[in-house]
């Protein structure tokens, strides 16, 4: 039998953890030990870990954000790494490029596992990655990424010591690696791309499960799943394009449903507020299981920034939602535009006539969700090629 470990922050919900727990649930138990390390939180979906799977005791040696933040105060080391991941971000406009300079700086304050591995995975970008090189001895080491690390605006000098100790570095869609193969070309041979796994009856029996909430037929419904991070999600720039319609006098019979929560979520509210949009616009909050919402509307929208090959819209399409999505790298491999989605350009000037198009055109939309309904959408035959890198 082989030891595997896996990293992780959280069972939190989103597409990363449901593409793990498809992992973890095809995996042949008699052939695996499976431990898992959470950074300090088992998270909301623990609960539906296999059996088989041990939890180690957590990676930080903090139990709150307090305390780490605390400790880092008090670390001049840290606030300089701080300082730098600040002039990071503001060099490229991506809060997110900073936290690869500060997330690292984190793992100084998490313990090493002793134990060596035949097989250790960072299932997430970031702090697991960098957990994994620093803190964990294993055979082989595999760093997961699931989003487009180019157009996220990574730097690949910040991560030119950690991929040299990686064995191999998997990327969820064809569109990332390639582009992370043309940016850090040297790291180039150690990429691949598995995709993520999603099962379909697995999906449409958690969206049997029953909730007090109902639509009105005689809209159009959309709904997002999401974390709410403007900058990431772009859901700032679908509210401009409501509150644009909405002068206009042109935003009617629509309604959207926002599913998630995060650090914008506060602002949506507020923007809701004072834009009068309570009528277009509903955020339902955190959904442990989010599935029997989204069931019930016609589309699922993402007019996010940045993708790499998000699972949400292929459960949506499970479910029978036409996809209403940006351009993002992995978009035309997961949608084909105007037969069973649309593919919008990634400007916001885009979102806005996307928006405009499905108020105008809902025929349209019922069309594609017939072809929708007719397809079907899993594949678990990318485990095949899991089971490969493992081995």
């Amino acid at each position: 039998m082989k030891d595997i470990l896996i990293i992780y922050p959280s069972m939190m919900k989103g597409g990363s953890t449901t593409s793990l727990l498809s992992i973890l649930r095809l995996l042949d138990q008699n052939e695996y030990n499976v431990d898992i390390l959470f950074f300090n939180e088992l998270g909301p979906l623990h609960d539906e870990l296999p059996a088989y799977v041990n939890v180690l005791p957590f990676a930080c040696k903090y139990d709150s954000r307090k305390k780490i933040r605390y400790r880092k105060l008090l670390s001049l080391r840290s606030n300089l790494t701080y300082l730098r991941g600040k002039l990071a971000s503001a060099k490229s406009g991506q809060a997110i490029t900073g936290q690869q300079l500060i997330q690292h700086d984190t793992v100084r304050l998490c313990r090493k596992v002793e134990k060596k591995y035949d097989i250790a995975i960072s299932f997430l970008e970031l702090w697991s990655m960098y957990y994994l090189v620093d803190n964990v001895k294993a055979e082989k080491k595999i760093a997961w990424i699931h989003f487009d690390y180019v157009a996220a605006k990574f730097r690949g000098k910040y991560d030119r010591k950690v991929f040299s100790n990686i064995d191999n570095i998997v990327f969820v869609s064809d569109e990332c690696l390639k582009k992370f193969q043309q940016v850090v070309p040297q790291f180039a041979s150690k990429a691949i791309c598995i995709e993520n796994i999603l099962i379909s009856d697995t999906i449409r029996a958690k969206a049997m499960q029953s909730v007090d909430f109902e639509i009105e037929k005689d809209r159009l419904n959309l709904v997002t799943t999401c974390r709410i991070s403007f900058y990431h999600k772009g859901i700032d720039r679908a509210l401009n394009a409501l509150i644009r319609l909405k002068s206009q006098g042109a935003l009617n019979g629509i309604r959207w449903y926002i599913i998630g929560d995060g650090q914008d979520f506060d602002q949506l509210s507020l923007i809701i507020e004072k834009e009068g949009l309570q009528d277009v616009v509903i955020p339902l909050g955190y959904k442990a299981n989010p599935f029997p919402y989204m069931a019930k509307c016609d589309v699922f929208f993402l007019p996010s920034r940045f993708e790499g090959k998000p699972m949400a819209v292929t459960e949506a399409m499970m479910l029978g939602l036409v996809p209403v999505v940006t351009n993002y790298a992995s978009a035309e491999g997961q949608v084909e535009n105007n037969v069973d989605g649309l593919i919008l350009d990634n400007t916001d000037e885009a979102v806005y006539y996307g928006i405009k198009e499905m108020i105008n055109n809902p025929s349209k939309v019922m069309d594609m969700k017939r072809v929708v309904e007719s397809r079907d959408y899993s594949n678990s035959f990318e485990m095949e090629r899991v089971l490969q890198l493992f081995n």
